[in-house]
């Protein structure tokens, strides 16, 4: 992070500010896009490291687009390395700051609603170039959501002793996951 607290991170990557009108960052269609420091998606490289401390925060081009379907810049390693750390009474403590969308929002959806809304981008753009759109249909997507959810689902069960963010919680696999409960009707 090139010297950098986790505080300075925040606050040079415009996390803090957390203001995508001021484009600070941009995607590929030169909009405002918000810097991701958490990387819950795994899409940064470990080329995505910010510059030295005292030097600005900025990129040559845009990000690629990441396994989440959004083009914004990464940390690496992710904040949450250093944010969140044992604490004194047996469980650890920290913050982390998910990335839901490149405009910001405060929260996260559901699971699966990124999923379906990248899967609605899949078929809108195979429409557009005439192309198969089941093929959406079979492709693998990246959920905020439920990574979030099952994160801190996994923290409150173990009480405060673990917050782990494994790529299983991304579609709801992991062993202790119960399935969903059958509609009712």
């Amino acid at each position: 992070w090139g010297g950098r607290t986790v505080n300075q991170v925040v606050i040079d990557t415009k996390v803090l500010e957390a203001v995508d009108k001021i484009p600070h960052f941009v995607d590929s269609k030169g909009q405002g896009v918000l810097f991701d420091p958490e990387d819950l998606s795994q899409s940064a490289t470990q080329t995505s490291s910010l510059p030295p401390r005292g030097s600005k925060v900025a990129f040559d081009a845009p990000a690629a687009v990441g396994n989440d379907g959004y083009q914004a810049p990464r940390l690496y390693p992710p904040l949450r390395t250093h944010a969140v750390q044992a604490d004194g009474r047996g469980g650890v403590s920290g913050t982390f700051f998910p990335y839901v969308i490149p405009e910001g929002q405060h929260g996260f959806w559901e699971p699966g609603a990124h999923e379906n809304l990248l899967r609605k981008r899949c078929k809108d753009v195979a429409s557009a170039n005439g192309t198969e759109v089941a093929a959406c249909d079979q492709a693998s997507y990246f959920d905020h959501g439920a990574m979030v959810l099952f994160s801190i689902g996994r923290y409150l069960a173990t009480g405060g002793k673990s917050l782990d963010f494994e790529p299983c919680m991304n579609s709801g696999s992991c062993p202790e996951i119960l399935p969903a409960p059958k509609s009712r009707d």
